[in-house]
């Protein structure tokens, strides 16, 4: 928080599972409510390097790439408060729509700095049961294990059993090896399965292990409590199955039933607030902290010397249509496909720019020149 030393105490509350019926999330991490965060100003952003460990026993369980990639674009449409359909968010709530600065990309190096798709894929012996299937995050038990979590954030997809959608660990709850978010693979990424085919899902998880709670508190819904934020209202109602297209009530005032931390239906799901936002940033300057220095989404450097500049990155990635690059100035853009064949050349004015293409769908090489010289490649999907 621009230097301001925050001290970010969780208090964490074990709770009685809850019902696995038609269970939109299985979260049960919670803490007690808090105050208002206030006087916090996030940093301008941050991109987060996903993993995503597949975990399947019939085909239709490994999903394609394409709905990975669908995926990341969906979290940092979300994040961003992109593309929110007109007349979905009230009048009332308007003002609270919020970008996070919090930005998603699948890794494009590995623990040991190798590159990599930020894509596992893995045959199991398993029977999946429920989120929060144990084995799910150790290859020895049949598995994946998760790739060091201060670093990396982990996604399990697989099948779940009981009706649960997705399920997270909150900061600094349980095992290392087990932190990251957990996904059905029906719900996961873009035209997956409706009422939950939109990636919002993930979203929701991804805010968990970001810090946030539901807008009714820790337990099951009452007027009781809430989760310490001034600007999601009381509510004891999920919205589970859901997908009001006007305003709602309970305990007495009109419900934000579009914020991502309820169980309404995907195309019914829009915003994060402010204060929302402020208690993520909280996270990321206090147990997720690591992440703010992860290098897992950086360009592979080519020579020694450009190891001690500014990192080079690239983000989002997938995107469809524009990137952000980062890097020192008077650098070169070139495209190639992945037969070697040089396709475009795109300019970046600036350290931190943006770079628009027409690029179709599919994977590219992006390489950076700088003086002639090539300094940093990566792969790069685009997703129309």
């Amino acid at each position: 928080m621009r230097g301001a030393t925050i001290l970010f105490v969780i208090v964490l509350q074990f709770l009685v599972g809850l019902s696995c019926h038609a269970q939109r999330c299985g979260f049960t991490g919670g803490r007690v409510p808090v105050s208002p965060i206030q006087e916090l100003v996030p940093e301008d952003e941050i991109v987060i390097p996903v993993v995503v460990h597949i975990v399947w026993q019939q085909p239709e369980e490994n999903i394609p790439d394409e709905r990975v990639f669908s995926q990341i674009e969906a979290l940092n449409e979300a994040f961003a408060a992109e593309h929110i359909p007109e007349g979905l968010v009230p009048n009332l709530f308007q003002p609270f729509i919020t970008d996070t600065g919090i930005r998603f990309c699948l890794a494009t190096r590995d623990p040991q700095g190798n590159p990599t798709t930020g894509i596992e894929r893995r045959h199991t012996p398993l029977t999946i049961a429920p989120g929060g299937t144990k084995e799910l995050h150790y290859t020895a038990l049949g598995g994946l294990d998760a790739w060091d979590p201060d670093r990396y954030l982990n996604i399990w997809v697989t099948r779940f059993a009981g009706g649960i959608t997705g399920t997270a660990a909150f900061p600094e709850e349980g095992p290392k090896e087990e932190d990251g978010v957990e996904v059905h693979y029906e719900f996961f990424g873009k035209g997956a399965t409706p009422p939950y085919d939109r990636g919002i899902t993930t979203v929701h998880e991804a805010g968990h292990w970001l810090g946030l709670i539901h807008p009714w508190g820790p337990a099951d819904p009452t007027c009781d409590e809430d989760d310490g934020l001034d600007d999601t209202p009381l509510s004891d109602v999920t919205y589970q199955g859901e997908c009001p297209f006007w305003l709602v009530f309970s305990c007495g005032t009109p419900d934000m039933s579009m914020n991502f931390m309820y169980y309404t239906d995907d195309a019914c799901m829009a915003m994060f607030t402010p204060q929302q936002r402020d208690l993520m940033w909280a996270t990321l300057n206090g147990p997720r902290s690591a992440l703010k220095t992860s290098e897992g989404c950086a360009f592979t450097p080519v020579h020694a010397d450009e190891v001690e500049r500014q990192p080079l990155r690239l983000w989002p990635n997938p995107n469809a249509g524009i990137f952000w690059l980062d890097a020192a100035g008077g650098i070169e853009i070139e495209v190639y496909d992945l037969a070697g064949r040089l396709v475009e050349r795109l300019s970046a004015n600036g350290a931190r720019a943006a770079v628009r293409h027409d690029l179709p769908q599919g994977i590219w090489m992006v390489v950076l020149r700088r003086d002639g010289r090539i300094v940093g490649r990566q792969r790069m999907s685009v997703v129309r």
